[in-house]
């Protein structure tokens, strides 16, 4: 009798074990996250995903929605990859790296506010693509760091370095978020001439998503270096970026695809905040707060205007 519901439990799992053999790529880390209940649903989101990939000849057709750190696909920014680990010195010369690295954001930065404040927006964007490039090679070094330090068994090293990431990487988003939506309110208006408004419309959202980019790498060293209560805050941050990016690329009637992505990224966003939050005092009220934001948003309900920070 053992043996026959043995075989009817093998059985079962078949199918789901074959679907995902045909859709490997498709893998919500489940495991990795916090609570039985969420749990639950990050696997029965995962079921549906491999379903409709399979259906589509492998590929995936969306994202996973609750999450764990290493799952795919998601419709996040960082997107952290294990490193080769070196040694102490292999540690300072990647620190030597960053430092180059942070010298060329700031010649970017720099150049950019430059151009964008006499006028020349098509360089400025230039310039902003430029320095998120970099800003994004310097946060998988500092994982391949920490990793580093983890693997020489000093992993309070690593938590240190975590902290001081975080700590020298905040910024004004208040003031980046102003500057963003004045240049926006430039776009709307009759203050630019009619063959740059495009491009001052391209310059806006892109500045809008380096910001949001700049969150989710802040929240990503606070979770890191154990903040978890700020690490929700600025996931929160860069969903409410995410999704005003969702309502302009509605605004200017750009491809469903781009909005359902930046909505989807928005839902991401809001679900990492409240697994965050879950980890803090404020537990309960600030989750169901963010997860509610979640579906909001992925159920299409009324966009609202990002938060004042």
């Amino acid at each position: 009798m053992k043996l026959i519901s043995l075989i009817v439990i093998m059985m079962a799992a078949l199918p789901a074990y074959a679907a995902n053999r045909q859709c490997p790529q498709v893998d919500c880390d489940c495991d990795g996250v916090v609570g039985a209940e969420w749990q639950k649903e990050c696997r029965n989101h995962e079921k549906a995903l491999i379903k409709a990939c399979v259906a589509n000849k492998g590929k995936p057709t969306s994202y996973c929605r609750v999450q764990g750190l290493d799952a795919f696909p998601v419709a996040l920014s960082v997107k952290p990859k294990r490193h080769p680990t070196v040694d102490e010195a292999g540690i300072e010369a990647l620190q030597e790296q960053i430092k180059s690295f942070v010298w060329s954001v700031g010649q970017d930065s720099h150049a950019a506010e430059v151009l964008e404040k006499r006028g020349d927006y098509a360089q400025a964007l230039s310039q902003y693509k430029s320095e998120e490039k970099t800003l994004g090679k310097i946060h998988q070094l500092h994982h391949q760091i920490a990793q580093s330090w983890i693997a020489l068994q000093n992993p309070e090293e690593a938590l240190d370095y975590w902290e001081d990431v975080a700590n020298s990487g905040r910024k004004n988003e208040k003031g980046g978020l102003a500057d963003i939506k004045a240049l926006w309110s430039i776009w709307q208006s009759n203050r630019v001439a009619k063959d740059q408004k495009r491009t001052v419309q391209l310059l806006a959202m892109r500045r809008m998503r380096n910001l949001g980019n700049q969150m989710e790498r802040l929240a990503d060293a606070h979770s890191r270096s154990q903040q978890m209560e700020k690490a929700a805050e600025y996931w929160q941050l860069a969903a409410d970026m995410a999704e005003q990016l969702a309502v302009w690329k509605q605004q200017v009637k750009d491809k469903p695809a781009f909005v359902r992505y930046y909505r989807n990224q928005a839902a991401a966003r809001w679900n990492k905040a409240a697994l965050f939050w879950r980890q803090t005092e404020a537990a309960e009220e600030q989750a169901d707060f963010a997860r509610n934001e979640a579906e909001r948003i992925l159920n299409g309900t009324e966009q609202k205007s990002i938060a004042d920070l």
